[in-house]
């Protein structure tokens, strides 16, 4: 049998389709995100339990070139796009800040791969990485059963968030976990919004063959 994913050739990503959709259906979960996610069954993917790892991060200099890469040479796939998604409420080590950055997010199996680059200058746990020289993993991602209680641990044991922000209404937080293992750590809560996210992603991958590797989250 043809393994169609290795031998069609895939077209390269078309910015002019897929710019603004994105971010703006992205800031919409909040709400189309809670209706959907209800009928889906369990949360996230909806494969994976309870804090189980559920994304890795990798920021990168050029979003074009990485998204040719992984879904060229390592299919996985397809990715959404949203750029210059809507991060809310920003704090950075403590500080208000405003970073403009285009992310995608596509599955390999269970687990979803998220690339990022950052457009400016503002201060971010993803320009700290790239300003201290840093290349690879940046982070890994999890959903705890209780974010708040979760959040309030790791500061118990001596990790200082690093980033907070919401995303349709929903918080989020980066731990700085350099010492210990590297990179970031990312919680998420345990809501609709990413519920959503993780399901049409996963279910995205389990049927893709390659084509339309880069889309819009419409």
């Amino acid at each position: 049998m043809t393994d169609n994913r290795r031998t069609q050739p895939l077209p390269a990503p078309s910015r002019r389709d897929l710019m603004l959709g994105g971010a703006a259906s992205l800031g919409a979960l909040g709400a189309a995100g809670t209706a959907r996610a209800q009928m889906h069954g369990p949360i996230h993917g909806p494969s994976q339990p309870v804090f189980t790892l559920q994304q890795v991060c990798y920021v990168v200099d050029d979003l074009d070139a990485a998204l040719k890469y992984w879904t060229e040479e390592l299919k996985v796939g397809p990715f959404f796009l949203f750029e210059h998604a809507p991060l809310e409420n920003q704090v950075y080590r403590g500080q208000p800040t405003g970073a403009d950055v285009t992310l995608a997010l596509g599955n390999s199996g269970a687990v979803q791969v998220e690339l990022l680059v950052q457009h400016d200058d503002a201060p971010s746990v993803y320009k700290e990485w790239t300003d201290a020289g840093r290349r690879g993993l940046h982070h890994f991602g999890y959903i705890p059963e209780d974010y708040a209680a979760n959040r309030e641990h790791f500061i118990g044991i001596g990790h200082a968030p690093a980033f907070e922000c919401t995303i349709g209404g929903s918080p989020l937080v980066y731990f700085d976990m350099l010492d210990t293992l590297g990179h970031y750590v990312e919680f998420w809560e345990d809501s609709a919004v990413y519920r959503e996210i993780f399901r049409r992603t996963e279910e995205a991958a389990r049927s893709w063959d390659g084509s339309d590797p880069v889309r819009p989250w419409t």
